[in-house]
């Protein structure tokens, strides 16, 4: 352990961050004396229903260091002198009166729920909801079309979409490829790298809503004629530089047709999807080896099997026409999209590890969730310009797609002291995904009954209502849940922040180590100088070392059949990252990478590689932008 590490934790108590914690709670309830959200000049939502709400701010106790910070920067709203308008709990009023839209009893039960830590809603919810500085929708998708103008609309609208919150996800795979002749001028095709850049500069160039630059992903068709130069955008080095997209991500549309290909070991075609001509032959062997090699070296990019996605679209959208052509930027978003229909989805997310605390409130509670994300839906088409997000408006009336999700699965595990490695948590999954299902599925047919159906029609309100997406920054604010379905990567680690730093401690591990009478600052320094890992430790029963297993640790075979076998639960997609220490074995990487295809899933995220760096390195300021490491803000 480095000089500069161990003196950081020796200066460290275990009373810190609950030290840090009060004095920040209270310099923000001594702020919030005398202003209150309606303090802020944006604020538009109900007040008298906010007033109407019993607020219980003994629960903000409950709220870790780190998440009362993230609230505070991030999430609170500010008068026109800069200074916060909302504590901890008004701000959950807020957030709730904004989602009820006029229903006070739903109101009050969305605050209970969210200040319990029972469900949260995503970030552009958080900030934007009962306000008129932004839009409460996390997540758009939409397509180019093969000509010069559909291009240029298509920036103009990924400008705006940005400009207020949300993430984008454009297809590129109905553009022409490289060399391609154009029959009106005579000249031929530059393909679609160029029209990228112009993408990735656009995507660099604009904030969303001042709080982060804007975030995007371009989607492009393995069998694209220009699939080859799309896979190196993301390298950093070699290649030419005007050919490089460092600032959006980038994710591959994978076939049936090619995985087929890689394991009867043949060649595929190429297809240029303007004149549907054959292009080239590839080896599918070569190009599936390209696409994990360069997952491993820059986390991207993203897969999407796109056969799968379409099969499972609703029947309604089927007997359209519709197909889905890629996905958004955590990959858990699957819509349809046309040159009328710009996919729009608002998220939040259930935390599993408070689970036993509503499991017996479940029906009702899942009821609210689907109606206040419907509602958001409304606020949308109301807040949203008519002219520049029409085809997003057009999307939420034709289909109200919402994404309920889940958080905390890990913690949950720990809680009960099931290593996440076990038929027993096989079990679980399936249990626990299939019962938010089953209420989120009769939520929405009730909704349906009691509202109308999508102009798209089918059974139910929402044409799409489940997916699950990464929670890294809104799990802070649901007494520090651990993320999405993820396994924690380490079981202790430093935590810089403007107040110095912080050893952040598994919970779970913790209370373990109380028993035992281990829970000093030597085991937890031992801990951070294994990166996270107690498997070294001799205090520890076998049997709990499979439990604390950090996520560099496990199998990745199961975490990938893990996420198959909740898929049928799941109408949408799940951002599925994967874990891998280094050296990579070639021969594990495309085990899983196969299983992910064969055992149904529909998506994969980022491949993580390597154990956790230390805390003082990932967060001093870096000036390269390093996407694969950089998780999505606006599905959280």
């Amino acid at each position: 352990m480095s000089k500069s590490y161990a003196s950081v934790v020796d200066a460290l108590s275990d009373n810190n961050l609950l030290v840090a914690r009060d004095l920040l709670l209270g310099e923000i309830m001594e702020k919030t004396k005398t202003r209150e959200s309606w303090s802020c000049s944006h604020y538009t939502t109900d007040r008298a229903i906010q007033e109407s709400i019993p607020l219980k701010h003994e629960r903000s106790k409950e709220i870790t260091y780190f998440g009362l910070e993230n609230m505070r920067d991030r999430y609170f709203l500010h008068d026109e002198n800069g200074e916060i308008c909302e504590n901890p709990q008004t701000f959950f009023a807020r957030v709730a009166t904004g989602m009820a839209r006029g229903d006070k009893e739903l109101a009050h039960r969305l605050y209970e729920y969210m200040s319990n830590g029972w469900f949260i809603a995503a970030t552009p919810v958080l900030m934007n909801i009962g306000t008129s500085k932004g839009l409460p929708i996390s997540c758009f998708l939409n397509t180019v079309p093969d000509t010069l103008e559909g291009i240029f609309d298509i920036y103009r609208e990924n400008a705006f979409l940005a400009k207020y919150g949300g993430g984008i996800g454009t297809d590129w795979s109905r553009l022409r490829g490289q060399n391609a002749p154009l029959k009106s001028s005579g000249l031929k095709s530059s393909g679609v790298i160029p029209f990228l850049k112009v993408m990735d500069s656009e995507t660099l160039a604009i904030s969303r809503n001042s709080h982060r630059r804007g975030a995007a992903a371009a989607y492009l068709r393995v069998d694209h004629p220009d699939i080859e130069d799309f896979l190196e955008i993301r390298r950093p080095t070699g290649g030419d530089m005007d050919r490089k997209c460092l600032n959006i991500n980038n994710g591959v549309v994978i076939t049936d047709e090619f995985m087929r290909a890689v394991e009867e070991n043949r060649p595929y075609n190429l297809v240029d999807p303007h004149y549907g001509t054959v292009t080239k032959e590839l080896s599918a062997v070569e190009i599936w080896r390209k696409i994990l090699t360069i997952r491993a070296e820059t986390g991207e990019p993203y897969l999407l099997f796109i056969d799968t996605v379409n099969k499972a679209i609703p029947p309604h959208h089927k007997e359209k026409g519709l197909v889905v052509r890629q996905s958004n930027l955590c990959t858990e978003i699957v819509l349809p999209t046309t040159d009328e229909r710009t996919a729009v989805c608002c998220l939040g997310n259930l935390n599993m590890e408070t689970f036993d605390e509503w499991k017996d409130k479940v029906e009702q509670m899942t009821y609210d969730c689907v109606k206040a994300l419907d509602n958001n839906l409304d606020s949308f088409c109301e807040m949203a310009d008519p002219v520049e997000y029409k085809k997003a408006i057009n999307s939420v009336k034709h289909e109200r797609s919402i994404g309920l999700g889940v958080m905390g699965y890990h913690g949950y595990l720990m809680s009960k002291m099931i290593p996440f490695e076990s038929l027993q948590t096989r079990l679980i999954n399936k249990q626990v995904f299939s019962l938010i299902n089953k209420h989120a599925k009769a939520a929405s047919v009730k909704l349906g009954q009691e509202r109308g159906l999508p102009l798209d029609g089918g059974t139910q309100r929402n044409s799409y209502i489940m997916s699950v997406q990464p929670t890294a920054s809104t799990a802070f604010l649901c007494r520090q849940a651990t993320p999405c379905v993820e396994p924690i990567s380490g079981n202790a680690y430093l935590q810089k922040t403007l107040s110095g730093s912080f050893l952040v401690k598994n919970k779970y591990l913790e209370q373990v180590l109380e028993k035992k009478g281990q829970n000093t600052l030597e085991v937890w320094q031992d801990i951070i100088s294994a990166k996270g890992s107690v498997q070294h430790l001799d205090i520890l029963t076998p049997e709990e070392k499979k439990v604390f297993r950090t996520a560099y640790e496990m199998n990745m075979r199961e975490i990938v059949q893990q996420a198959a076998d909740r898929q049928p639960f799941i109408c949408q997609a799940q951002s599925i990252n994967v874990f891998f220490p280094t050296p990579i074995s070639g021969k594990y990487l495309h085990d899983v990478h196969f299983l992910a295809w064969k055992a149904g899933m529909k998506s994969l995220y980022y491949l993580r590689s390597a154990a956790p760096i230390e805390a003082e390195k990932i967060n001093t300021k870096v000036e390269k932008r390093d996407l694969a490491n950089e998780e999505c803000a606006v599905c959280q």
